[in-house]
């Protein structure tokens, strides 16, 4: 039973192949549902590592790394159409950045998130979905909710990567 919570983490990753397929196909409906999917199983990894006491320094390094190629992934894919090229090119060093800092020490122990970094992760879910919101409903005005909390992140992002280097200091804006 230890294994469910990084076999949902790991199905998380899995998930972007549908996504990508049905995007590419024309078939946004079908995409924006295992969107979804996708991020619903976000919180439901972190829940069963709980309940089933199967918290690991490898699912705690698993998570944000799915975190990332997920976001960057989908990020890179809306980019062709909407007006993403900025907010990929500002996030993606620093969550690349983030992702080294949080398992480099994996050996030794796991580096837990932080506040900032919880709060990018759920901008950043909220951005995907509003964009694809946005294509299903052929609403302009959900996508542009959704480009707006895409670079909302960029700055979360830097502030989180820099929470990790300055201990003990809450970020002015939380």
């Amino acid at each position: 039973m230890k294994f469910i919570p990084n076999a949902i983490t790991l199905s998380r990753m899995v998930l972007l192949y549908p996504v990508y397929y049905f995007f590419a196909s024309g078939r946004i409906n079908q995409a924006f549902f295992f969107l979804l999917l996708l991020l619903s199983t976000d919180w439901l990894d972190g829940y069963a590592a709980r309940k089933l006491n199967a918290v690991s320094a490898f699912g705690a390094m698993l998570d944000p790394f799915a975190d990332k190629v997920i976001y960057l992934s989908l990020l890179w894919l809306l980019s062709g159409s909407f007006a993403l090229f900025w907010a990929f090119v500002l996030t993606a060093p620093v969550e690349t950045l983030l992702m080294l800092i949080r398992v480099l020490p994996l050996k030794n122990r796991s580096i837990p998130a932080t506040e900032i970094g919880k709060i990018k992760m759920v901008l950043q879910s909220a951005a995907l979905a509003f964009m694809f919101l946005g294509l299903v409903a052929r609403d302009p005005l959900f996508s542009a909710e959704g480009i707006f909390l895409a670079y909302l992140s960029v700055p979360l992002s830097w502030l989180s990567l820099r929470s990790h280097f300055v201990k003990n200091e809450k970020p002015s804006c939380c």
